[in-house]
């Protein structure tokens, strides 16, 4: 009897004890070989993190392409040439449900996401490499993945010609698309989408981001996020026309998809402080749009108010709101919430009369939590007290005194945990006149405390 004639238990049996090398071999040799391979990919691999470098020819230091499949754990296994790298995707692509795949041209300066090579003689060729990975994780993976992340690629469409079907997250990071992408490519290609990951640093051209401009049925989340570096004034004239661009092309996705429950906008202007990429205003402009909103997460930058008429933003099913507040407000927050119930702000200057007016204005928040990387500034407990009735869990993410709580201690009828820095090591004494009305102490180190109530 020949070997692949046995069952396929038999067979599953006889590999079992193979390494990951030989265990591809062996799946790439024979047909019924390879079924009972993935039988044991899928008990012993399938959870690993697996590291693909196609820039065969260079020194491992040099790495320039790395492609990652699986999921975050511990990397175990590495491809250092790209015959293996297809030949994996080939065995086992039907088994994956996370990929990523990076283009990194040059890792000293990582310049192809803004659509130039630095090394213009070879960079095309070397991309062929990651073109080829792409081409096979198109024609093996389409059926199976979940979740899928690119970065640094040009004109990512010209290389899917299948759709993912199961595909329900995104990633599209420092991604470059010409004007000749097809502008529908994304609903085509993705038809399940349901997040969208949009990561982009400007220094010079991104290209054309029209073909978001679109409906996605499933579309939920979607998250923007935007750096600009190294901008003087000059560098900033040639750059503003493109963030504008996307700008606009952003502001009509919201308008195209009022069925959007999570939003989340960073944009970070390094060393210059002028680009105002999302700001209230715009947020105004769409904001019928964004009525289905029930998370939001934003930084509010130097310019957010610039220009900003002062009438509130109103969000009818908003629940959860998180501000990462660059400057110190001379502005109120210009939402307004009918649901409001989580509220984190994470502040770099002192806090504000603005902070504390707006959670007035929201007696419903039973969350809040304060990360203030200014450490100069104390919380006013009486104003929480006397705002948030309901306020049941409390986060203050640097240092109070305890003396500042206990005035104030019984008015939280229904907090059942609060959680606070404190400068040094609390003697238990110390503690002793908040452990009342079912109060304990769950943690206490160095620096910090964690309070819960039974009742």
């Amino acid at each position: 009897m020949k070997f692949v004639d046995m069952d396929v238990d038999c067979i599953e049996s006889c590999l079992e004890h193979l390494s990951f090398d030989e265990l591809l071999s062996a799946a790439a040799s024979n047909k019924r070989i390879n079924q009972a391979a993935k039988f044991i990919y899928s008990r012993k691999f399938s959870s690993k993190k697996i590291s693909f470098s196609v820039n065969k020819g260079f020194e491992a230091q040099l790495v320039n392409r790395i492609v990652y499949f699986g999921d975050d754990s511990l990397e175990d296994h590495s491809f250092r040439d790209l015959k293996s790298s297809l030949k994996f995707l080939r065995c086992f692509g039907q088994l994956l449900t996370n990929i990523e795949i990076r283009f990194q041209n040059d890792m000293q300066n990582d310049m192809f996401m803004f659509g130039d090579f630095p090394d213009g003689r070879n960079a095309p060729n070397k991309f062929i490499w990651t073109q080829h990975v792409i081409e096979y994780v198109n024609e093996y993976c389409a059926e199976s993945l979940l979740d899928v992340h690119f970065y640094g690629i040009r004109d990512l469409p010209n290389y899917l010609k299948k759709p993912f079907s199961r595909v329900k997250n995104i990633t599209l990071e420092n991604c470059y698309f010409s004007d000749l992408v097809e502008n529908n490519w994304l609903n085509d290609r993705f038809p399940r989408m349901q997040e969208l990951h949009l990561n982009l640093t400007y220094s010079n051209d991104v290209g054309s981001f029209k073909f978001i401009e679109n409906c996605f049925g499933f579309l939920e989340h979607l998250n923007i996020s935007m750096q600009v570096f190294y901008c003087t004034d000059d560098h900033y004239r040639i750059v503003e026309p493109g963030i504008n661009s996307f700008r606009r092309n952003i502001l009509a996705l919201f308008h195209l998809n009022p069925q959007l429950k999570h939003l989340e906008i960073f944009a970070a202007d390094f060393f210059y402080k002028k680009c105002p990429f999302i700001g209230a205003n715009d947020l105004q402009s769409v904001n019928k749009s964004l009525q289905n909103l029930e998370s939001l997460k934003l930084n509010i930058h130097y310019q957010f108010n610039s220009g900003f008429n002062g009438d509130f933003i109103h969000f009818k099913n908003l629940k959860s709101l998180t501000c990462y507040v660059k400057v110190a407000l001379s502005f109120p927050i210009p939402f307004v919430s009918d649901k409001l119930d989580t509220l984190h702000l994470v502040n770099r200057k002192p806090l504000s009369e603005f902070e504390y007016e707006f959670i007035a204005k929201h007696p419903t928040i039973t969350q809040l939590s304060f990360i203030n990387v200014n450490q100069g500034t104390d919380v006013n407990i009486s104003k929480i007290a006397n705002a948030l009735p309901s306020i049941e869990r409390l986060t203050i993410g640097h240092f109070i005194k305890i003396e500042s709580l206990i005035p104030h201690w019984t008015k939280f009828q229904k907090l059942k945990e609060i959680s606070f820095r404190y400068k040094g090591l609390v003697q238990q004494n110390e503690l002793v006149p908040l452990l009342i009305d079912g109060w304990s102490v769950s943690i206490v180190t160095y620096g910090f405390i964690k309070l819960i109530r039974s009742k």
